[in-house]
């Protein structure tokens, strides 16, 4: 699929644990921790990723006031 960007083509992506599209899962509980963590950090200084979760949960929200 030449001339497609996808998000792992970008700078400052976020990685999902899987290399190269494989499915391989991580092993152990310090890697998929510090993975966590470092995701963390990656959503806390994106300034557009905090506005769409707070979008979200807004919604969430509106939607149990309009039940």
């Amino acid at each position: 699929m030449e001339g497609h960007i996808r998000e792992k083509d970008l700078e400052n992506h976020f990685d999902s644990g899987a290399q190269d599209g494989s499915d391989k899962k991580q092993k152990g509980t310090d890697k998929s921790a510090s993975t966590a963590s470092k995701a963390d950090e990656q959503l806390k200084s994106d300034y557009q990723v905090m506005r769409a979760l707070d979008l979200l949960k807004g919604w969430e929200i509106l939607k149990t006031i309009s039940k």
